[in-house]
């Protein structure tokens, strides 16, 4: 495999690159630099924040320790064919510019294997580590993202431990192959707690930003449970193509977040549409990654978020709670069966544009606003069934239909 022939080399440049940045750092009398990162706790009076040794930082731009140890690793790369993929930009008959490229990612790479580290003294075991989350994946076609969907105000109840409480639903969204790239779903939908593992890494990725205090980020986003989903993606390159083996992660990564939204908005819109007085957001999707924090079991790793026009990230209006309990779970998957098909935000169904107009009533504008699209979405959908392209509804009937969607105080 080509990631185990570059395994040595790499190894020797980055450690190289190590002893040379320990040199520098004891030269100057430097401090290992430091960072300031939030990690789960188990008392609310805990102080959330730690700070811990992030070496990396001491490598600048300006700094005398350039890229130079890793130009005979690149070049070796780039003529011998063991290289991983490179951008479609790049001529593959000029060996000297795939040489730069794998130059950046080298150097990146060592970097990244510093704050694995923790210090400026080499480890193999950090190493083998960090090779295994960030360079093997360069040699491979498929990749698997977790997405994590925070959904505000949402709350499961059933058993005394609510903490381990969750509900799975199967895939009912069909994922178009994008371009060359094959999406498949190999779990299915997880609606369970949002853990305080995992809202450390939120707020040490810090966008967008949240506050810092975890008891005041759950309470004003109402941030408690999240949909969870695995998504994989495979390059699949013509019979006829030559190129290196591998697809950039970073990429497969922006598409999973995109479906990992999609997905959301569908979960949201069956779960308002099966209890359509209670409130349930989407908040960003954030796409989870092994990296250094988790490698030294300080919080969840994230590589990146996607927020849609959907995505709630600050207080949410005061509406009830929504509420599910453990006896609804059963109504609830039937419900979802039949109607999660036709929720999908790339569904082009008769109810469609009706769907549409009842998730604009949940966002945040006028009650006046609301009481249109309501109108308009309730009139779609008589609209299609009768088959005629309007209807005029009297002021008792639009009543009766917006006392299940805006609350009771707002009905009257």
């Amino acid at each position: 495999m080509h990631a185990d022939n570059a395994q040595d080399r790499i190894k020797d440049c980055t450690e190289a690159f190590f002893s040379e940045m320990s040199k520098y750092a004891d030269k100057r009398d430097l401090d290992t630099p430091q960072t300031a990162v939030y990690t789960p706790t188990t008392f609310r009076r805990e102080d959330p924040e730690e700070i811990v040794t992030q070496p990396s930082k001491l490598v600048r731009t300006d700094n005398p320790v350039k890229q130079f140890f890793f130009d005979e690793t690149a070049e070796w790369l780039a003529s011998s064919n063991a290289g991983f993929d490179f951008p479609p930009a790049l001529d593959p008959e000029q060996t000297d510019d795939i040489a730069g490229y794998y130059r950046k990612r080298l150097f990146e790479f060592a970097q990244l294997t510093l704050d694995y580290t923790g210090q400026f003294g080499f480890s193999e075991s950090d190493f083998y580590a960090a090779y295994r989350d960030h360079i093997k994946p360069k040699y491979q076609a498929k990749h698997t993202h977790r997405v994590v969907v925070p959904l505000p105000g949402l709350s499961l109840h059933g058993t005394a431990n609510l903490r381990q409480e969750k509900l799975s639903l199967p895939n009912q969204i069909d994922i178009d192959s994008v371009g060359r790239n094959r999406c498949e779903l190999p779990s299915e939908v997880e609606i369970s707690r949002l853990t305080d593992w995992e809202l450390a890494g939120v707020q040490t990725y810090g966008s967008p930003h949240v506050t810092s205090d975890l008891s005041t980020l759950r309470r004003k986003l109402r941030w408690y449970y999240k949909l969870m989903i695995d998504i994989e993606i495979e390059d699949l390159p013509a019979a006829h193509e030559e190129r290196r083996p591998g697809i950039d992660r970073s990429w497969t990564s922006l598409l999973a977040k995109q479906i990992g939204i999609r997905i959301a908005k569908q979960l949201v819109t069956v779960l308002r549409l099966f209890e359509p007085r209670n409130y349930v957001g989407i908040g960003p999707a954030y796409v989870t990654e092994r990296s250094w924090l988790t490698h030294r079991n300080l919080c969840m790793d994230i590589s990146g978020y996607f927020s849609s026009s959907d995505s709630q990230e600050t207080p949410i209006v005061k509406l009830e709670r929504y509420q599910l309990d453990r006896e609804n779970y059963d109504e609830l998957n039937s419900f979802w069966r039949k109607l999660a098909t036709a929720c999908d935000p790339k569904a082009d169904t008769e109810l469609s544009s009706a769907i549409r107009r009842f998730n604009q009533t949940f966002k945040s504008k006028s009650y006046e606003d609301k009481i249109v699209d309501s109108y308009i979405g309730f009139e779609k959908t008589l609209a299609n069934n009768e088959g005629v392209s309007s209807f005029r509804l009297r002021a008792k009937r639009v009543r009766a239909i917006l006392v299940q969607i805006l609350p009771s105080e707002r009905t009257r």
